[in-house]
Parts: structure tokens; C-alpha cells; sequence
């Protein structure tokens, strides 16, 4: 089985939360940084990339 991946950019999240009547009302971001590193060694190469987000939504309707 070959992997799929697949790149969902941040403005395709906030149009279509627009879209269906969502308010963006908290966003954080991780970069691969030092203390990440020291617990998974691989990650090194990827040095102050992105690697996660959470978003927060609140309904209008």
C-alpha cells in the first residue's frame, strides 16, 4: 500500500469554517524545536518546521 498524504493549508480551514458559519477563536502552532528533539532524535533534520496546530471554533448559528 503506497502512503497518501495530504496538505490541508490553513487558509482551507478558515474558508470553509466560514463557509458553514464557524469562528476561529483560539489557534496555537508547534515548531520542531530543542526539547522535541531530545526525546526523538530523527526529528533533528527538521529543525524549527512546523508540526502541529489545534484550532479552536465556535459556532454562529
Amino acid at each position: 500500500m503506497e502512503n497518501q498524504y495530504f496538505v490541508h493549508l490553513f487558509s482551507d480551514h478558515i474558508n470553509t469554517a466560514y463557509l458553514v458559519n464557524f469562528r476561529l477563536l483560539e489557534m496555537q502552532e508547534r515548531v520542531v524545536d530543542s526539547p522535541w528533539i531530545a526525546q526523538k532524535l530523527g526529528m533533528a533534520k527538521y529543525i524549527n518546521q512546523p508540526i502541529s496546530f489545534c484550532m479552536v471554533w465556535q459556532s454562529l448559528v
